[in-house]
């Protein structure tokens, strides 16, 4: 019964957001991608693009942290229009907005416009640039949702994570504008095995979300690359998995993604990442490129990735997390940083 209960509850909390952040033009895509993957067809559900490897903070646990960061070599706002509609050609529904912190990028309203009329289109953020004023230039550009990065409920730890003294009160402050002016947000976090044993990080965060009235709780397992690369021991084992999903208050809270996944996502087609380079790699966590959105059909070069015989071992969990994976295809040590992605031919 209480399985049933969870399911039901979760399915409510998936209406809930869909119906809060999807514009009814959007429907149709959205709808027309589900049937294609219900019927096998492996149409990718969601993409992601880093617009910007800037960033205010150096967290500690930063995916991007190893990747190159050279400014002038970022894409132009006319590259990632491009970009964008060849994205929305394959027929992707979703767009997650991320970095770096991407409304360091003066044209972020132009191309959060241009991308809110193909795609239901999230922001990610770190939440210190989310003023009154800024809030209501994304509201009319037509941004679907807003995530911003809450780490842990103590402020002080936050900070540190983050490298960035009263970066927790502005990410709050940033949270209440979202509400304030009714564009939808959520809080997004990431759980260590140290706090999944705990869990009272995780309960704080809820009921922060909660007092904030934020639309929902995302919680992402933290993953061994970037800043993190050293520590895959922290990273959760299927019994600390199985343990916090079921505490997980599934009326404002879901695990790593809407509706969770099953398998990794490479292997189910579903998702894929564009750089600010416009380096095309099968998620932001995994640091391989396998070409350019620059050149050549984006179709043409997903199924090259996909098709591609790194991947010829179909894995149900995340494969950033198998330890021979890692050791075989991804370089570890001090002088790493700043040569990820590894482009695979």
């Amino acid at each position: 019964m209480n399985k049933f209960a969870d399911k039901l509850k979760s399915f409510v909390l998936v209406l809930r957001i869909f119906l809060k952040v999807t514009r009814m033009r959007l429907y149709y895509r959205v709808f027309a991608n589900a049937i294609k993957n219900a019927a096998g067809l492996h149409s990718p559900s969601s993409a992601v693009i880093g617009l910007t490897y800037m960033c205010q903070l150096r967290c500690s646990h930063c995916s991007a942290g190893l990747y190159k960061r050279e400014t002038a070599e970022e894409l132009s706002t006319a590259q990632w229009l491009a970009i964008l509609g060849a994205i929305s050609d394959v027929g992707v529904p979703r767009l997650n907005i991320s970095g770096g912190e991407a409304l360091l990028r003066k044209d972020i309203f132009d191309i959060i416009r241009f991308a809110s009329r193909h795609f239901v289109t999230v922001l990610e953020s770190n939440g210190l640039l989310l003023t009154e004023g800024t809030l209501l230039d994304l509201k009319t550009a037509g941004v679907s949702c807003v995530a911003v990065s809450i780490d842990v409920p103590d402020p002080k730890e936050h900070d540190a994570l983050r490298n960035n003294a009263g970066c927790f009160k502005s990410a709050i402050q940033g949270l209440k504008n979202c509400v304030k002016a009714a564009v939808p947000c959520l809080i997004s976090t990431y759980v260590t095995s140290k706090r999944a044993d705990a869990q009272g990080d995780i309960h704080a965060i809820i009921k922060l979300a909660r007092d904030l009235g934020v639309m929902a709780v995302r919680v992402m397992p933290a993953r061994p690359v970037g800043s993190f690369q050293c520590h895959a021991a922290e990273t959760l084992n299927p019994k600390q998995e199985k343990e916090l999903l079921k505490n997980l208050d599934p009326c404002i809270t879901y695990f790593k993604g809407l509706p969770a996944p099953d398998d990794c996502g490479i292997f189910k087609r579903s998702t894929f990442y564009v750089s600010p380079y416009g380096e095309i790699q099968p998620c932001a966590y995994l640091p391989l490129t396998f070409g350019s959105a620059l050149k050549g059909p984006l179709a043409t070069t997903l199924d090259k990735m996909w098709s591609h015989t790194i991947f010829k071992v179909p894995h149900k969990d995340c494969l950033i997390i198998d330890p021979a994976f890692r050791n075989r295809h991804i370089p570890s040590g001090e002088n790493v940083k700043g040569k990820f992605p590894l482009e695979i031919k």
